[in-house]
Parts: structure tokens; sequence; C-alpha cells
């Protein structure tokens, strides 16, 4: 269990950190975080039954990385998290949305009124990731990718909690009860 939660903490913190990386080191020790990243994800894969294929494909991304220098193929992780999690949500609305299988789990008995709202509240993450998707790829342009390393590693973090908070708020105070 403390395996576990060492690793999960030390592969986001390590996951927020990427992007700095990516800007901030060059040569060996960029190699380094790549190696470190795909020992991490790679360890998830062995020690977490969860998941498993998605922990060691991206081990093997990683590590793929590390073996070209961390070149440009290291810049791609954002964007393939952005658009696998926007797959995975535009794939739950053709039957349960993901957000609504989530709120099932806290409210069985969740109504017509909260199934639309998750469904709703499913499409706009799914463009959230699209349109974080697409910014991060865009930021990949410019020859000096101090931008990329910013959005990627700070303010994505930013939108998403902001969209996090904000639905909370919104729910609160805005949205009907759910039984």
């Amino acid at each position: 269990m403390r395996r576990t939660i060492f690793l999960k903490t030390a592969t986001i913190i390590l996951s927020v950190f990427y992007p700095f990386g990516l800007y901030f080191l060059h040569g060996g020790a960029r190699v380094c975080l790549l190696v470190a990243m795909s020992a991490l994800w790679g360890a998830r894969a062995v020690f977490e039954s969860k998941d498993r294929a998605i922990k060691g494909a991206s081990a093997a991304f990683f590590a793929l990385c590390a073996i070209f220098g961390g070149g440009a193929l290291a810049y791609l992780y954002p964007l393939i998290i952005n658009f696998s999690l926007a797959a995975l949500f535009a794939l739950s609305l053709r039957s349960t949305p993901a957000i609504t299988r989530l709120a099932l789990l806290k409210q069985p008995g969740l109504n017509e009124h909260g199934r639309a709202y998750t469904r709703k509240l499913t499409e706009i993450w799914l463009g959230f990731f699209v349109l974080n998707g697409l910014l991060s790829a865009a930021l990949l342009l410019p020859r000096d990718k101090i931008y990329w390393s910013v959005y990627c590693g700070a303010i994505s973090y930013v939108l998403i909690g902001a969209l996090i908070g904000g639905e909370m708020i919104f729910r609160k105070f805005y949205v009907k009860k759910f039984d």
C-alpha cells in the first residue's frame, strides 16, 4: 500500500515538473528525467493491478524518448494525455458518460436530471481536453519552448483546478438535487 502511494505521488510530482525539466535540463540530465519517468510508470505497471497496459505503454513511451535523447518526441506527452482523455470521454458518450459513471458510484439512485447534468459535464471535459491538447500542440511551434513549459507545467493545471472548482460552486448553488 505504501509503495503504491509513493509511486503515485512520485509520478504526479515528476509529471508536473516534466515540462520544466524538458526546458531547463539538457543532455544527460534530460535523459535521466525520461528514464525516471519510464521507471516510475514501469514500477506502477508491475505493482498496481489496475490499467497495467496503459502504465506499461507510458513506461515504453518514456524509454523510447530516453533512447532518442529527449528530442521532439518527449514534447508529445501532454498531447497524448489530453487526446487520450478526450477519446475516453468521447467514447463514453456512446453509453454511460464517464462523469455519470463516477456520480453513480457516489449516488446510485441518480435521477434523470443528474444524468443529463453529468452527460453535459462529460461533454465540457471532452472539450477542455481537446482545447488543452490543441493549445499545447500550438505552443510547440515556436522554437523557444518556455511558453510550452509554462503552459503545460503550470497554467493547464490551474485551468483544470478552475474547471473543477467552478463546477463544484455551480453545482452547490445552481443545480437541483439529483435524488
